[in-house]
């Protein structure tokens, strides 16, 4: 299967024209960002709810301790820590501060940031512990958290348990990556200078939010400096994944998306989740900072998610054909 000779193919990034162009699309289309309202409206009624859980808890803990409002207000405080580690080598990272802005009206890949840390980037897991502790107890939980999903991440989590005799981090548990990884299908780069992305290439554009963040730590330069997948990973061409991509002539730059996978399965979290819309949106989150090829992200999600992608068709026409599925039905 694999004796096609390899031409590397060109760089699929948010600097390649056509790429860009269908990033600006998916930026554009109205449909995706209804649809990332919706759900940063869903996880602010999840934040809060955990602020106000967090809140009854130390009130039961320390009876005596500041007052009711001084309480709720540092227990909130903390709970919008959770959103960012304000680390100008993370894309999409803002101040504390502008949480509740981006939770509001942010870019795709502020909101995107925001929702990976609350969910499994944490390294406590407050938000899914706190859900798993109201599903445990039999207690409400926020309307818009699928009951039925909640109870198979509880079910997989005490099956995993009980089979290795030991927990592991919630994200590897939940995405199943826990399990021995095969070959390595990328290395660290060692020298990393020339990989950083350009200011103009970045889609969608540098907010004034994420610009404020860097900006309090260093000039604002024509580079920006989050640490990328292009910039920090180099392709192991002797992977299978490798070899895939290089039999279909697909680009790729640091993988198949771990982000996208753990986004896909703890957004199933929220009812109206929808697997071709967020498919869109972790390509222009992902791809749109040198992250990932689209090709990166939409194997990741045929493999493990059920995405009906042929990796036989062109990477940009199959993702225009689920902008024009959208398009179709205003």
């Amino acid at each position: 299967m694999f004796d096609v000779p390899f031409v590397t193919p060109v760089h699929d990034g948010a600097s390649d024209h056509r790429v860009r162009l269908l990033l600006e699309r998916i930026n554009a289309c109205s449909r995706i960002q209804e649809f990332m309202n919706e759900v940063s409206s869903d996880m602010r009624s999840v934040i809060y709810c955990y602020s106000e859980y967090t809140y009854q808890q130390n009130l039961k803990k320390t009876p005596s301790g500041p007052g009711p409002a001084t309480t709720y207000a540092m227990v909130l405080k903390r709970s919008l820590h959770i959103g960012t580690n304000e680390n100008i080598e993370n894309s999409g990272s803002v101040l504390v501060h502008d949480i509740t802005n981006v939770l509001a009206h942010g870019n795709i890949r502020e909101r995107c940031t925001i929702f990976q840390n609350y969910l499994f980037k944490d390294r406590y897991h407050r938000i899914m512990s706190y859900l798993m502790a109201m599903y445990a107890e039999g207690s409400s939980i926020p309307l818009c958290v699928d009951y039925q999903i909640l109870g198979s991440f509880m079910e997989h989590i005490e099956a995993h348990n009980q089979a290795f005799e030991r927990s592991s981090n919630l994200k590897h548990i939940i995405c199943d990556t826990f399990k021995n990884r095969k070959r390595k299908t990328r290395y660290i780069r060692k020298n990393t200078e020339g990989y950083g992305i350009q200011v103009e290439n970045v889609v969608p554009m540098l907010s004034s939010r994420e610009c404020n963040l860097i900006k309090s730590r260093q000039p604002l330069s024509d580079v920006v400096p989050w640490k990328t997948g292009r910039m920090t990973w180099v392709i192991n061409e002797k992977s299978m994944f490798a070899q895939n991509a290089k039999y279909y002539r697909k680009p790729t730059i640091a993988g198949p998306s771990g982000h996208t996978h753990a986004m896909l399965c703890f957004m199933k979290l929220l009812r109206n989740f929808d697997l071709k819309k967020w498919v869109l949106i972790c390509i222009l989150w992902l791809v749109g900072c040198e992250h990932h090829t689209i090709y990166e992200v939409l194997v990741i999600a045929k493999t493990h998610h059920n995405l009906e992608y042929n990796p036989a068709q062109d990477c940009c026409e199959f993702v225009d054909s689920i902008l024009n599925e959208l398009d179709s039905e205003m």
